[in-house]
């Protein structure tokens, strides 16, 4: 792979306790020297409690999606077209894995996607699905 240009661009490391931080640091620290990588100390971020991370904080509480995400998905004006629908489940499935009956309660709209079934009836439907 010596001619295969190489970007890795986060790699986030977190520890229970500060050694056990210190310990897995060495160990992500040796794989990369021994692969031939190197860390930009410029980009390093250090001893983080909270990180926000695409679209998630993660902290000692564990992976949430960020109140933002969330206020966007509940702000989303109701969708007027097929692609506006797709756009909204993007969105909405990003963050599914946070949601009990996701599909269940998404079904609606995914059922919109399918072929020929009428585009009608969405301000009623969009009333159902208040997140």
């Amino acid at each position: 792979m010596g001619d295969l240009p190489l970007l890795l661009d986060d790699i986030i490391i977190f520890g229970r306790t500060p050694q056990e931080l210190l310990d897995r640091m060495r160990t992500i620290l040796d794989k990369l020297r021994e692969v031939g990588l190197k860390v930009k100390p410029s980009k390093c971020v250090l001893f983080k409690t909270e990180i926000q991370y695409l679209g998630h904080l993660v902290s000692k509480a564990g992976i949430n999606p960020m109140t933002d995400k969330i206020q966007a998905l509940k702000d989303w004006p109701t969708p007027n077209c097929l692609t506006d629908v797709r756009a909204f489940l993007g969105l909405a499935s990003y963050y599914q894995k946070f949601v009990r009956g996701f599909a269940t309660i998404a079904e609606p709209l995914t059922a919109l996607m399918r072929k020929k079934v009428r585009f009608s009836g969405l301000r009623k439907l969009s009333r159902l699905l208040i997140i």
